[in-house]
């Protein structure tokens, strides 16, 4: 799946706005220059793994761009439920996510003893 560089470009100029950043500051943060940022604001940017971990990890309340870039997120487990908790919501600090996993699996093992 492709990322869609435009809608990805409103939601990061809308997260930078949420979290009162300008370019050049989120630039510096995530280490790349201020020309990429501008690029990605403006959906003229092709995203690197690297690139989308670095902004996700970012705007961790971002639901919208982490969902949209968990595709870049590396999975280190072999668990198919655990794999979905992990592309659906890779905002979430790893205390969180194993209470989610905890959550799921219980809710799968509830409907499959029905």
């Amino acid at each position: 799946m492709d990322i869609d560089s435009k809608r990805f470009g409103l939601l990061l100029k809308q997260a930078l706005k949420n979290n009162h950043l300008t370019q050049p500051q989120l630039a510096e943060a995530i280490n790349v220059s201020q020309s990429t940022i501008s690029k990605l604001v403006n959906g003229k940017y092709s995203l690197s793994p690297e690139l989308a971990i670095s902004i996700a990890n970012h705007f961790p309340e971002s639901i919208e761009i982490n969902v949209m870039l968990s595709q870049y997120m590396p999975s280190r487990t072999k668990d198919p439920i655990e794999q979905e908790i992990n592309s659906y919501i890779p905002f979430l600090n790893q205390e969180d996510k194993a209470v989610a996993l905890r959550f799921v699996k219980a809710m799968v093992n509830s409907y499959q003893s029905e």
